[in-house]
C-alpha cells in the first residue's frame, strides 16, 4: 500500500503519508480510510506528506470522478476546513493544484500546496503546530 493515516486527536491534525507513483484510487482509498478512523473529525486539519511521491498517474478526469463520489460526505467538512499538501516534485505539485481546484467545486475545504516545510510553518492556522515533529522530520 503507498500510503497511511496517522490522527492525532491533541493537535488536531490527520497526517496522509503518500509515496512511489500515486493514482486517483489511492487518493480516494485513503481519504474513505480516513472517514472510517476512530478519531476522524471534519474540522481537523489535513496535512499530507507527498514528498516521496515521483509521478501521479490520474488524469483530470479521474480526479473529477472520484472527488464527486464524495460529494455527499464532503458536505461534512465547513467553511474554514484546510488541506495542506506537501510536495517536492513538479508533476505530484501540478496534480495536487488541480485537486484544490476541483474541491471548490463540490466543498468547502480550502486546499493549499506546498513545495517546502517552511512554506507550512509560516502559514498562520498552523504556526503553533511542530510541523517538522508530526512529519518525523526532527533531528
Amino acid at each position: 500500500m503507498g500510503y497511511s493515516i496517522f490522527v492525532f486527536p491533541t493537535e488536531r491534525v490527520a497526517l496522509f503519508r503518500f509515496q512511489g507513483i500515486m493514482t486517483a484510487d489511492q487518493g480516494l482509498a485513503a481519504f474513505q480510510d480516513y472517514l472510517k478512523h476512530d478519531n476522524f473529525d471534519p474540522s481537523f486539519t489535513m496535512l499530507t506528506d507527498a514528498r516521496n511521491v515521483i509521478d501521479v498517474d490520474a488524469k483530470f478526469l479521474d480526479i473529477l470522478a472520484k472527488v464527486s463520489s464524495l460529494k455527499p460526505v464532503l458536505q461534512k467538512f465547513q467553511a474554514g476546513a484546510l488541506s495542506v499538501i506537501l510536495v517536492e516534485h513538479m508533476g505530484p505539485f501540478g496534480m495536487a493544484r488541480m485537486l484544490g481546484h476541483v474541491l471548490n467545486m463540490f466543498c468547502e475545504i480550502e486546499l493549499r500546496v506546498a513545495s517546502t516545510l517552511h512554506e507550512i510553518q509560516l502559514m498562520p492556522e498552523l504556526s503553533h503546530l511542530d510541523i517538522p515533529g508530526l512529519l518525523g522530520d526532527k533531528n
